[in-house]
């Protein structure tokens, strides 16, 4: 049994349809590298910061604040991957190591009993020798 809470256990889903930057796949930088390309051509978010205040930008700065968002977006998207295949990995190395403690344990109570009846069998048959 685990000493967690059952309140404080909980699977979290979500599919790739969940996140914003793939429901808007149409607007990511195109490209293998589109997002590299677009993040050394941005002057950086010191323009996306000033959008609010200055509304007379140009519509390409605008869209490529936008695009430099999702692609921001998708970056996040790919660490939470990350972190939940780690967690899912270390999961089941946990388990593949309890299964083998469990397995050694049996073998190690079989040995046991074993010897113990190996020995008891010597002792009550050794005047028939």
């Amino acid at each position: 049994m685990s000493s967690i809470p059952q309140e404080h256990m909980f699977n979290m889903q979500y599919y790739p349809t969940d996140f914003f930057y793939s429901t808007n796949a149409q607007d990511m930088p195109t490209g293998f590298e589109g997002c590299t390309i677009l993040s050394e051509e941005s002057p950086g978010s010191s323009v996306c910061n000033t959008i609010s205040t200055n509304p007379g930008l140009p519509p390409g700065e605008i869209y490529k604040c936008y695009q430099g968002e999702l692609c921001k977006n998708k970056d996040m998207v790919e660490r939470l991957y990350t972190i939940r295949n780690n967690h899912y990995l270390a999961t089941e190395s946990y388990k593949n190591i309890e299964s083998k403690y469990r397995f050694e344990s049996f073998k190690m109570l079989n040995l046991f009993i074993g010897i113990i009846a190996t020995i008891v069998f010597i002792h009550y048959n050794k005047q028939s020798v």
